[in-house]
């Protein structure tokens, strides 16, 4: 893993729906990098995204990558796999 000084903050809400902002140091994955995109389209399953499509030239493009995400019987997201 690299990590990498970039600022960001994030919206999250606790079980009690407490909103909270978290602000801190962006981690990277090598290997998950999504090159240069201009279109993402999401499957779903029940609330749970479980695949993402990066196009490059809209719509009708060339998709240039893809997440799969699995979750486990409690909703917990369990993997992802870029291809």
């Amino acid at each position: 893993m690299t990590l990498i000084n970039q600022g960001w903050r994030v919206k999250l809400t606790n079980d009690s729906s407490t909103p909270a902002i978290v602000s801190g140091t962006v981690a990277t994955l090598n290997g998950f990098e999504i090159p240069a995109h201009d279109y993402i389209s999401m499957s779903y399953s029940g609330s749970n995204v479980t695949g993402v499509v990066y196009k490059d030239g809209g719509a009708s493009g060339t998709v240039v990558a893809t997440l799969s995400l699995s979750y486990d019987v409690n909703n917990n997201l369990i993997s992802a796999t870029k291809s």
